[in-house]
């Protein structure tokens, strides 16, 4: 059994932003994709995991 969080891709995090907008009739726009991507980004270590807790 893997101990280790089920990660979402950023692909998957504008999918749902673009769904959730579009509810709504707003335009979807990514203003910063790379302050997004690491904001999902996969930690680097196992030990960077334990410390996001």
């Amino acid at each position: 059994m893997s101990t280790e969080p089920g990660w979402i891709e950023l692909s998957e995090v504008v999918a749902l932003n673009k769904g959730a907008v579009a509810i709504t009739r707003e335009q979807h726009l990514l203003i910063n994709a790379g302050t997004l991507e690491s904001a999902v980004m996969k930690p680097a270590t196992p030990l960077s995991v334990r410390e996001r807790g």
